[in-house]
């Protein structure tokens, strides 16, 4: 496998990890305000 195709997989993982970690923090806040 060549190296830019490793770096772009990293990439668009770390897009993914970023909007997950996003959407808990929303949903953690939205918990806080409910409970």
């Amino acid at each position: 496998m060549p190296l830019h195709r490793i770096y772009e997989s990293v990439k668009s993982s770390k897009k993914i990890f970023e909007y997950v970690a996003d959407n808990a923090g929303a949903q953690l806040k939205l918990y806080g305000k409910v409970h």
